[in-house]
């Protein structure tokens, strides 16, 4: 296994040195400091990254440690890896059918936002009466509607929440609270229960 990670290390950098080199810069407009306020100050904004924070906690506990609940429950590793697989896999879907049948319009999201997490209750909910491992792994699931579904709208949210220029400033904060905030304290408060 260690020799197959390392050819593949290898192989990709040197991919990486064969490629050609760019002639072009590409040019960007100045982007105003002050402006950031706008991002920093929002309060709506500010009010959604932290209840994606609160809600991403426990998402990203059940993440960290579903494998050790699948275990302790008697289960396998095979069906730790059909939990982890289903769920990823079937994510895919919820993006292409958010992406196609959900308005964007700030009023339509916010009532996915809600629907979204209530499912995240129901998933809780659920999880907490599991008996059987298998129940977890058809439990987990539900992974790919709440996670998928509060992720898509989220980013669609920040997009209509955010003046243009500052977009790109606006994913990178929403990523960084769902993501690395929320995996932090996930991370530690899952760990200490």
């Amino acid at each position: 296994m260690t020799y197959l990670l390392t050819a593949l290390l290898g192989a990709s950098i040197l991919s990486v040195l064969v490629l050609p080199k760019i002639n072009h810069t590409i040019m960007r407009a100045p982007m105003p400091y002050k402006g950031l306020s706008k991002l920093i100050f929002n309060p709506f904004f500010l009010c959604f990254l932290l209840f994606g924070i609160l809600v991403s906690i426990p998402n990203t506990m059940n993440t960290t440690f579903i494998s050790l609940y699948i275990t302790d429950l008697g289960g396998s590793k095979k069906m730790i890896g059909l939990a982890v697989f289903l769920s990823s896999i079937l994510e895919v879907g919820v993006f292409v059918l958010c992406d196609r049948f959900l308005k964007r319009k700030i009023s339509v999201l916010l009532g996915w936002l809600a629907l979204v997490s209530g499912l995240f209750v129901l998933r809780w909910w659920f999880m907490a009466d599991a008996t059987t491992a298998l129940q977890v792994v058809f439990i987990q699931i539900l992974h790919c509607i709440t996670f998928g579904g509060f992720f898509y709208v989220g980013t669609q949210l920040t997009m209509l929440l955010i003046p243009r220029p500052y977009r790109s400033s606006g994913q990178a904060l929403y990523t960084l609270s769902w993501s690395g905030i929320s995996g932090f304290i996930g991370g530690i408060l899952g760990g200490w229960m």
